[in-house]
């Protein structure tokens, strides 16, 4: 397939990662067609894709599936980036039914979603594979193990959503009985006393042997819980982590980990099967991971050298009106 004949469906473009995407696949010569959508109709990335579509919620699985089926077809989608957790599980669990369709999906393989879009079983890979990892227990199963502040958060999810640092055991069982599908993890000191996180992206073609490229930053947390800036690491335990890591997984495409270094060593507390929210940073660095993808349903060898030993990146805003109508 020749670039120019791209025509691509963006999902979820209302929210930061999706409008990174578009903004990577802008930045290929030459620009592909993007259709974007969204459940929101005053989605942010609306104004960036060449033609937006309003996209039913995924829990109306026959709705949600017919959606899909129905662009892909009449807007002769080749690539289709689904960007949310529940659409990614959407895809994993009903694969069978897009078999046929003339798009192919830059999804992650099923053994590398059903293993990391859940936390506890992501804490057992670390521990099964010989890599340091945060105590991590199911509600049923906690005893009081850890001290405070400790970490709650969902088993299944995505960023920030519903985490809760708790300090003391009144809030423990507050949030416990305020929310399901929780675990309870141990909090990981930084070590230099900084609440600050490090983030790596890799990326690997699949083959035996697999070659894996990656990119870390340390990044700096906004209100929120998203990157607000993030600064380059070229070399050290951090990036030599990731290295490791990228090695002892088997997988295809693009993946993220999120780790802290601490006075242990560095401890990962979560992997993401998909691209992240740092993902234009990366593009920026020159690890085009978007771009690769696609390189590899098309069989071409993925570069990928380094150039830059130092940089800070810092996430920007801005704003978009619809539907406006003057006096």
């Amino acid at each position: 397939m020749n670039n120019s004949n791209r025509r691509i469906l963006v999902t979820a473009v209302g929210g930061d990662l999706g409008q990174s995407v578009i903004k990577c696949l802008r930045d290929s010569n030459p620009i592909p067609f993007i259709v974007g959508c969204d459940m929101n109709p005053y989605a942010g990335g609306r104004d960036d894709v060449d033609i937006f579509l309003q996209a039913p919620p995924v829990k109306e699985t026959e709705n949600y599936r017919d959606f899909l089926l129905e662009t892909i077809k009449q807007r002769q989608i080749d690539y289709v980036f689904p960007l949310s957790d529940v659409e990614i599980l959407f895809y994993n669990e009903h694969r069978q039914w897009f078999h046929d369709c003339s798009a192919l999906f830059a999804v992650c393989e099923s053994h590398i979603i059903d293993t990391f879009m859940d936390k506890f079983k992501t804490a057992a890979f670390f521990k099964d594979n010989g890599f340091l990892y945060p105590m991590t227990y199911l509600p049923g199963e906690y005893s009081g193990e850890l001290g405070f502040p400790l970490i709650l958060k969902r088993n299944r999810g995505s960023g920030s959503q519903e985490l809760f640092k708790v300090e003391d055991v009144d809030a423990l069982f507050f949030y416990l009985r305020r929310n399901s599908g929780m675990i309870v993890q141990e909090y990981l000191r930084q070590k230099d006393g900084k609440d600050n996180e490090y983030t790596s992206g890799l990326f690997s073609d699949g083959q035996t042997p697999q070659t894996v490229h990656t990119i870390t930053f340390r990044r700096f947390l906004a209100p929120g819980g998203f990157s607000q800036q993030v600064e380059l690491i070229p070399a050290g335990p951090a990036v030599e982590f990731a290295e490791s890591l990228g090695r002892a997984l088997h997988f295809k495409g693009s993946l993220n980990v999120q780790f802290r270094l601490t006075d242990r060593g560095c401890v990962a507390f979560e992997i993401n099967p998909r691209f992240s929210s740092t993902v234009y940073f990366r593009h920026c660095f020159g690890f085009k991971d978007v771009l690769w993808t696609m390189d590899l349903f098309e069989r071409k060898a993925i570069h990928y050298t380094p150039v830059f030993k130092k940089g800070v990146g810092v996430r920007k805003f801005g704003e978009v009106i619809f539907e406006e109508e003057k006096f």
